[in-house]
């Protein structure tokens, strides 16, 4: 038995996620974009400035439904300090508009040069500059709960995002991220499946390069439909970072197993059986009948499956 397999794979779109934000003040435009596409967008990053105002990116979960003022409560304040905490700002976890949440948002904002808004003078004046003496901008200042954008707490890479200039309306997307890149899936069919795991390391081969892949998951048998492959769809991701800008989605390519050549006990693919009760072979007792017997495949290669159970040598067995 040899049971080194090749399997014919394609590359699939990796998971890209939209960032939409809205604005108090109208009109809302786009002055400054604060990643470009390609970097790496993450908690406490600036994701843009609207109309004077900056947004600010924050890990999820993150619940807001109302601007924060010192000594408000509730699970939502509790979210907010938990994705401080994971965004790199301490901050007590205490579900209160604390003076130390308060200090750490008020660092967020200054780190690209802002300042938080006051209430002082009503909100849609929180930002003139200059309206209220410093002393009590601070003492007014509250945590403006729009400005303030989740993400997952992986961040992602930038692909698009609004041009300076444009407006932004309604729940109209500040930016997309893509929080995962680009994979390969290929079908395996039941037998080869079970030879398969989560974390088996194989190889792509791209054209004429080989690089390294790591199976990140096996689905459940799915008939195929419109001409495709019935089977377990395989997710394999690289795990050589070189090989990541040469999988394009829709590229076609091969994926090869690790194994090696042994002498086993084997039956033909086309007599390995599979329903609930897990895969079998239909054994010969005596002419006409046959019964079932359950089997584990311990390996399969050129047409055949390396079988453990209740067979033996010379064993005769149904095929398709």
């Amino acid at each position: 038995m040899d049971d080194r397999q090749s399997f014919a794979a394609v590359v699939k779109a990796g998971t890209t996620i939209s960032v939409p934000a809205r604005s108090a003040i109208e009109p809302a435009v786009i002055v400054r974009q604060g990643l470009d596409v390609g970097a790496l967008a993450q908690g406490g990053s600036l994701a843009g400035v609207v109309s004077g105002q900056p947004y600010f990116l924050l890990p999820e979960p993150l619940p807001l439904f109302r601007n924060l003022y010192p000594g408000d409560s509730g699970d939502d304040v509790l979210a907010l300090q938990r994705s401080m905490n994971a965004a790199g700002y301490p901050v007590i976890e205490n579900a209160t508009v604390d003076g130390l949440l308060m200090s750490q948002i008020a660092a967020l904002f200054q780190s690209d040069g802002f300042e938080l808004p006051t209430s002082g003078e009503g909100d849609s004046e929180a930002h003139a500059p200059g309206a209220l003496p410093a002393e009590e901008k601070r003492k007014n200042a509250f945590i403006p709960y729009l400005q303030l954008l989740p993400i997952p707490r992986t961040g992602g890479t930038v692909v698009s995002s609004l041009p300076v200039g444009a407006a932004l309306n309604g729940d109209s997307p500040l930016m997309n991220l893509r929080i995962s890149e680009n994979y390969v899936e290929f079908i395996a069919d039941v037998t080869h499946a079970t030879a398969l795991s989560v974390g088996q390391e194989l190889t792509l081969r791209i054209g004429t390069k080989d690089a390294k892949g790591r199976i990140s998951a096996i689905e459940g048998f799915k008939d195929g439909k419109d001409g495709q492959k019935s089977g377990r769809p395989v997710t394999v991701v690289p795990t050589d970072a070189t090989v990541g800008p040469l999988l394009t989605e829709n590229l076609t390519l091969t994926v090869l197993s690790d194994g090696g050549a042994s002498r086993e006990l084997a039956v033909p693919l086309s007599a390995v059986r599979q329903d609930a009760s897990g895969i079998y072979v239909e054994k010969r007792a005596k002419q006409p009948t046959t019964v079932r017997t359950p089997v584990s495949i311990l390996k399969s290669g050129g047409g055949y499956a390396a079988v453990a159970g209740d067979i033996g040598l010379g064993y005769e067995v149904l095929i398709s």
